[in-house]
């Protein structure tokens, strides 16, 4: 089954954007312009359901999208070759490339690019993209260079068409090399998304005596969680799905459909669920799991993952993952954090309600790097942290992974 990619941009731009990467194996590619780059976030919330992922042309339609983003999502980055290409057209139109005016790229990559040229870059005016500047915004900001001819180069196709019949303006576009990255980068997250999805998981359920195979909550809960029943050799109920199934039946580890059911009929129950490569680990790890939730007196579920990471989640509904009033003793329970940190990392998400990344928590907890990717981790496994992208930057090495906490 192919991966559905959405490719969000004005018309112009998707078309050689879909071009440069339609022979990719494994892959359908549907093209979703807008008018203007404002429409991107209604068009990934009413297409939400149609595709796997979201690629984006360009910077700006992904970052005031990715607040409303469901699906995994990235963006082609327009790179300082991308702007050296630009350069070279306006020399063979003729035109003075020393007075130039440009948008949404780094200062540093603009710098960059120019000396590379051999191009003075003290008179260049550089307006770096951040969240919230709006096109008209940016259209002011070109507009103050007319009088001194400068030339305007954007990256959004909105300030291009207001601008274009009264400066000289030229509009970047992605070069191939960064949509293909970007394009490969979006399918390895895909990839590990669906192989996470196809672990086995074995369920384990304790609960008292006149519970059967073929009792209604259980054969209900099995056929949600698209599920075999069989009966332990230690005498416990045992129901073999994979992770894709148990995330879909618990919604998300929200909720626990058959000890809820059985709740209802005043019957106390535990189950664990394991998740692992193979039967076997599953298995050990189901056994882990429901030693944990027997560690409750109320019915309650616990999922083991590889690498000693449980989550605790209960006999009632717990509040969807995104719900502000969650409480802080609920998500700690579920993601297996304290209570203070998870208080902390509240009140740090509601200070800055956009992504955030690793280093952003470490530094607010006052943490390592590894002790904020193992939090980081354990938030997104219980729905509390979703990831939008990666963080533009201008150093060195790999871009950091942006979450948004739904705490």
């Amino acid at each position: 089954m192919k991966a559905v990619i959405g490719v969000v941009g004005p018309l112009d731009l998707i078309t050689p954007v879909i071009s440069a990467v339609s022979e990719l194996p494994g892959t359908k590619f549907v093209p979703y312009p807008y008018t203007h780059e404002s429409g991107a976030p209604d068009i990934i919330t009413a297409a939400a359901a149609e595709v796997d992922g979201w690629l984006f042309t360009g910077l700006i339609p992904y970052f005031i999208s990715r607040e409303h983003l469901t699906r995994p999502a990235t963006y082609a980055e327009y790179s300082g070759s991308t702007l050296l290409t630009a350069l070279i057209q306006l020399l063979r139109e003729g035109h003075d490339v020393t007075r130039l005016s440009i948008d949404s790229l780094s200062g540093h990559s603009v710098a960059e690019a120019l000396r590379e040229a051999d191009v003075p870059t003290s008179t260049t005016r550089v307006l770096e993209y951040k969240p919230g500047v709006t096109s008209d915004e940016i259209i002011r900001f070109h507009r103050e260079a007319k009088s001194e001819s400068y030339v305007v180069i954007t990256c959004i196709s909105s300030v291009y068409e207001a601008l274009r019949d009264e400066m000289t303006c030229i509009r970047l576009a992605p070069s191939l090399d960064a949509v293909r990255i970007a394009a490969n980068e979006l399918l390895l997250v895909l990839t590990n998304q669906v192989n996470e999805d196809s672990h086995v998981v074995i369920g384990l359920l304790s609960a008292g005596p006149q519970l059967s195979l073929d009792h209604p909550a259980v054969m209900a809960g099995a056929a949600a969680l698209s599920g075999v029943l069989a009966t332990a050799a230690t005498g416990e109920i045992l129901l073999v799905t994979n992770r894709a199934g148990l995330h879909r039946a618990s919604r998300n580890l929200t909720t626990a459909p058959i000890i809820d059911q059985l709740a209802q009929e005043d019957q106390v129950a535990h189950i664990g669920f394991g998740t692992g490569n193979s039967a076997i680990e599953a298995e050990r790890l189901a056994y882990h799991a429901l030693a944990r939730a027997k560690a409750h007196e109320q019915s309650t579920a616990v999922v083991s993952y590889r690498h000693e990471m449980d989550l605790t989640f209960g006999t009632r509904p717990i509040p969807d993952a995104d719900a502000s009033d969650a409480g802080a003793g609920v998500a700690a329970a579920r993601a297996g954090l304290s209570v203070s940190n998870i208080q902390r990392l509240q009140r740090f998400s509601r200070a800055a309600p956009g992504p955030c990344t690793t280093r952003d928590i470490a530094e607010h907890l006052d943490v390592q790097m590894r002790t904020a990717r193992r939090i980081v981790h354990r938030l997104e496994l219980a729905g509390y942290a979703v990831r939008t992208g990666k963080q533009p930057t201008e150093a060195a090495g790999r871009p950091l992974t942006l979450y948004q906490l739904r705490l």
